[in-house]
Parts: structure tokens; sequence; C-alpha cells
């Protein structure tokens, strides 16, 4: 029998959100802030009607970061580091 596979933990938690803040959808990610920051980026241009993403720490119950502070707000115009 072979080797049981792993995945990373994940990490954040990104809720995207129109330019009113109501919620569009979210998504999860395994990567470190910044790889984080640049999927959040991503995922606006690959969104027309999303305004913002909100980066919060991880959790299964994504309702209750609706209304939570976020760690981070990303826009398009957010400056991102190399």
């Amino acid at each position: 029998m072979g080797k049981a596979s792993t995945f990373a933990p994940m990490r954040y938690t990104l809720l995207l959100r129109t330019s009113e803040g109501g919620h569009l959808t979210s998504m999860g990610s395994t990567h470190d802030i910044d790889a984080t920051r640049r999927i959040a980026q991503s995922a606006l241009r690959l969104e027309p009607k999303a305004a913002s993403v909100d980066i919060h720490h991880y959790t299964i119950n994504t309702a209750e970061l609706y209304d939570a502070q976020p760690l981070e707000e990303v826009t398009l115009d957010t400056e991102l580091e190399d």
C-alpha cells in the first residue's frame, strides 16, 4: 500500500463583495498571506460584479464572517509586493 496523501490545511477565507458590500461568494486559500492577496486580485479580475475581497482567518462557518472585521480588504488598486 502507498503513502496516504496529505493536503495543506486551509489558512484563509476570501469573501468576494459587491460595491454595496453584499456577499457574492467565498473561497478558501492554503497559501501564505502574500499569495492569498494575489489570489484575491485574480478573483476580482474574473468576477466583474466583485469590488473587493475580504481576507479572514479560515473558518468552516463562512456566514459568521459576513459582518466580521477582515484581516485585510483587497481591491484591484491594492499595491502588492513582488
